[in-house]
């Protein structure tokens, strides 16, 4: 079972008092010991193993020791909690499969070229994305965040004369967020 090396904390408690959310306590204290861990500068976590010496007045102890026990849909949280995290990669998703996501593919979009050396260069596709949004704040929105991540690559004056030439309908939006900017 050990074949490498590694951390092993153990975390004892003595518990005199009967609680129906203890084994959420535990999770916390499992967690700092963790966090403790790894602000030590480890990179990985250590195994944690709590134990709880109980001699209180009720006996047999009354509450579950499962932290799944603890959730008011223990089935649910069977299923989804303390899995691996769902990752959406956009970083690999094409652009096509992106299109299709309604209206979080505009942000998505965005999100995965933002950081791209030639930003301008996917301003064609992002301009089919912009004709969409219908309000201005929305709009300016997308705009602030594109300018903040490309900023350090490209001038703003060549994103807006990238959206001039392809968004011509909001060109009186974009003239007016590049006034605000300036």
């Amino acid at each position: 079972l050990l074949s490498q090396d590694g951390y092993i904390a153990f975390i004892l408690e003595q518990q005199s008092k009967h609680d129906s959310i203890l084994a959420f306590r535990k999770l916390e204290y499992s967690v700092g010991e963790m966090r403790q861990h790894l602000d030590q500068g480890n990179s990985t976590l250590p195994v944690v193993i709590c134990i709880c010496l109980y001699h209180g007045a009720v006996s047999p102890y009354p509450y579950s020791t499962s932290l799944i026990d603890c959730f008011s849909q223990p089935a649910l949280a069977a299923q989804w909690m303390f899995k691996g995290f769902h990752l959406i990669d956009l970083t690999t998703m094409a652009d096509e499969t992106i299109e299709q996501h309604g209206k979080a593919s505009l942000m998505e979009f965005v999100m995965k070229h933002a950081r791209d050396a030639e930003f301008s260069r996917h301003v064609t596709k992002l301009a089919h994305f912009l004709q969409k949004i219908e309000d201005d704040f929305h709009f300016e929105c997308v705009l602030n965040y594109i300018l903040s991540v490309t900023g350090d690559k490209e001038s703003p004056e060549t994103l807006f004369s990238v959206l001039f030439e392809n968004l011509p309908e909001k060109e009186s939006m974009i003239m007016t967020y590049a006034q605000q900017l300036h």
